[in-house]
């Protein structure tokens, strides 16, 4: 073989190693542009699916209340989402408390038990419990009375008691549906982490936010979604590495 023969050969082989390299690069920037789309129009949904919230089966298995069943506490004197103003109460409504209700479909309302004396757990329920069906749907018009037609199950009150963080816990019947027992022992550990990690006026604001997250989980739409997402990223990575490879062959044929 002459020379001039290996010369060829040799450029030949750099010119098919150039054009496989090209071609990975190829594979590799069209593979990030699918991935950034995905990840995009998964949190443009994700954002879409929140305004909603939840509606639907989840993969928790809990359903939101509809809106019949809870009606909001938006008026005065009812029309904080609590009974008072304090440090762990300020004067605007924690968002995460609205982010619980759109997820949940159920209204938390907070009471603060500030006594001399610290209650126990069965003490903070029955106060949750009597706040429920005393204090929630009464109106102050010289005698106490309840709203007609405004008194639902589909509240949830809880009892906070200040000093050492723990709360009192009564749902309404409708409420119980979302909030079982489970649920409860959830938002129980998510508002003491928090209670003893975060600045008093954020504790209802992180608490609620992350509870509603953890209990219902994820709408089924949104799962349906994600792994329709993941056999399509996978599919193409598959087509991606059959492509080259056969790229690579004819080029050695």
């Amino acid at each position: 073989m002459s020379l001039f023969d290996q010369n060829n050969n040799q450029s030949d082989q750099d010119n098919s190693t150039n054009e496989a390299f090209a071609s990975i690069k190829r594979n590799r920037n069209s593979t990030i542009v699918i991935f950034i789309v995905i990840i995009v129009g998964y949190f443009i949904y994700s954002t879409i699916a929140n305004s909603s919230s939840c509606a639907g089966e989840t993969t928790t298995g809990r359903v939101k209340l509809s809106e019949a069943q809870c009606n909001l506490r938006l008026t005065e004197p009812l029309g904080k989402w609590y009974d008072k103003v304090t440090e762990y109460t300020p004067e605007e409504t924690p968002e995460g408390m609205s982010t619980f209700y759109m997820s949940t479909g159920i209204q938390p309302i907070i009471t603060i038990v500030d006594g001399g004396t610290e209650l126990t757990q069965e003490e903070l329920n029955a106060k949750a419990e009597d706040y429920y069906k005393t204090g929630l749907f009464q109106s102050f018009l010289g005698q106490q009375h309840v709203i007609e037609g405004l008194s639902d199950e589909g509240h949830m009150i809880v009892a906070f008691q200040p000093s050492n963080g723990a709360a009192g816990i009564y749902n309404g019947s409708d409420a119980r549906t979302v909030m079982d027992a489970d649920a409860v022992a959830k938002f129980r550990d998510i508002l003491q982490k928090n209670y003893s990690n975060r600045k008093p006026g954020q504790v209802f604001d992180k608490a609620f936010n992350e509870a509603a997250g953890k209990i219902m989980g994820r709408t089924m739409s949104t799962l349906y979604l994600i792994i329709i997402l993941a056999v399509a990223c996978v599919g193409y990575l598959v087509y991606g590495f059959i492509r080259v490879k056969k790229q690579q062959q004819g080029r050695q044929n």
